[in-house]
Order: C-alpha cells, then structure tokens, then sequence
C-alpha cells in the first residue's frame, strides 16, 4: 500500500473505528507518517508498518514529493 499525504485512513478493526487524514510521511529514522483525525484534532504519528497492517486507504491523495 502506498500511503500519501492527504489520503484518508479507516481502521480495519470495527471495535476502534478511526478515520485519519496523512499530513505527512517521513522515512527517516524509520518510516512513518503524522496523522490527525479526519474531523481534526491532536496530530500524532503511526509507523508505516502499522498504518499497513490496521487500515485501508478510502481515499487518495498527493504523490509524495508533488
């Protein structure tokens, strides 16, 4: 999975239902990206690996570096 700024993730668990929108993603130290909820709110950080492994991408957004 790619993930892009601006895309919007949804968690795969229905328990803990979570809509984040990427602000940014970084690879160094280690890769990640910075998300906020998709109504705003508190910005923190998921690692890639894990953004891959708990949710799907519902909508797109800018190619990294565009």
């Amino acid at each position: 999975m790619q993930v892009t700024r601006g895309a919007l993730l949804v968690r795969l668990d229905d328990k803990d239902p979570a809509m984040l929108r990427v602000k940014a993603v970084r690879h160094s130290p280690v890769p990640y990206a910075e998300v906020e909820p998709a109504g705003g709110g508190r910005r923190s950080t998921v690692l890639l690996a894990e953004v891959e492994r708990e949710f799907r991408v519902e909508s797109g957004g800018l190619p990294i570096g565009g």
